[in-house]
């Protein structure tokens, strides 16, 4: 899965036929003010949790299901960001979080930060 590339000193790199799985497959992560949103790819489609970054810095509790509105607006976003960047990215597990899905497309407005 590894290579070493020349130079001085020389570099450690994925190979070439390992890397478009490696970048499809890497965790990612949107902050938003207070907010953070992870996006965790698997076979069955892309995990998201929402955390208070000013709360909990070390992201232990998902607040998806409490602040729906925010979840859903930083998906948006992070698939927008994606786009722009031409990355890679699976669909959300629920098909009710895919950007204007049913769950989401009730919910409208851009992320809005809170706190400080």
């Amino acid at each position: 899965m590894l290579d070493v590339e020349g130079g001085d000193p020389p570099h450690i790199v994925v190979r070439e036929e390992h890397r478009d799985a490696l970048v499809r497959a890497k965790h990612r992560r949107l902050e938003w003010g207070d907010w953070a949103l992870s996006y965790r790819p698997r076979t069955t489609g892309a995990a998201f949790r929402l955390y208070r970054r000013d709360a909990d810095p070390s992201f232990t509790r998902d607040l998806s299901k409490e602040e729906p509105e925010i979840h859903c607006a930083m998906i948006a976003a992070f698939y927008d960001e994606a786009r722009r960047l031409g990355d890679e990215v699976i669909p959300p597990e629920d098909p009710a979080l895919v950007p204007g899905g049913m769950e989401c497309d009730k919910l409208a407005g851009p992320p809005r930060a809170v706190g400080g």
